[in-house]
């Protein structure tokens, strides 16, 4: 390796990622000198990294390179270690759990809605703004707001979907362009509600 030129030696590196790099580094003392002392290298790995990782693009518009040059402030401001001036405030969205009152319709009290924990039952959709929820009558879509939002989720979208006699779940959601997800819910029939006869299927339900 002494006798490799210096120039292809850093081509090779560049081309690795970054794990691979380092291993190389270690690999003898040739590589660990050319590697360790060559800024250019490491300064076009990050842009790289950065790409790869879709934390730095050509098209960012001002606002995203000002978001991108501040996240790591942000990270640590949220992240860091005890020293919050305040504890996490929780958020529940504004409704009772369809189930719940079809189970108890005499149940008063305020309308706070908790679901139970099956992730069959809610989605978030990627971004982490809005919230798909499914009961056995209503399918809602709720708008948690931009990150950090405290205001209480609104209720965007209101779809009845009426499955009386079975249980809903969300099967996959996937995002089909900037205003459209596509939606797969699967219903469950109860089995104690069935003649023995009866022969239970499910039964997908495709909404756009």
């Amino acid at each position: 390796m002494e006798k490799l030129p210096i120039e292809l030696g850093i081509l090779i590196a560049k081309e690795l990622p970054t794990r691979d790099i380092c291993r190389l580094q270690q690999t003898c003392r040739a590589f660990y000198d050319l590697i360790e002392g060559d800024s250019v290298l490491w300064r076009e790995r990050l842009q790289r990294q950065c790409g790869a990782d879709v934390l730095w693009s050509s098209f960012f518009t001002t606002s995203e390179l000002r978001r991108a040059c501040t996240g790591t402030l942000r990270f640590k401001h949220r992240y860091r270690r005890g020293g919050h001036p305040t504890p996490p405030i929780a958020r529940l969205l504004p409704h009772q759990d369809e189930d719940d009152q079809l189970q108890n319709p005499r149940t008063q009290g305020p309308r706070l809605f908790s679901y139970r924990e099956e992730s069959n039952r809610f989605n978030l959709i990627p971004g982490g703004r809005f919230l798909i929820t499914v009961d056995k009558k209503w399918l809602r879509i709720w708008d948690l707001g931009p990150p950090g939002s405290l205001n209480e989720p609104c209720e965007i979208v209101l779809h009845e979907i009426n499955c009386v006699d079975t249980q809903p779940k969300i099967v996959d959601v996937a995002v089909a362009d900037t205003d459209r997800v596509h939606l797969l819910i699967r219903e469950d029939y109860d089995k104690c509600t069935l003649p023995q006869s009866f022969g239970i299927e499910d039964t997908p339900l495709l909404l756009t």
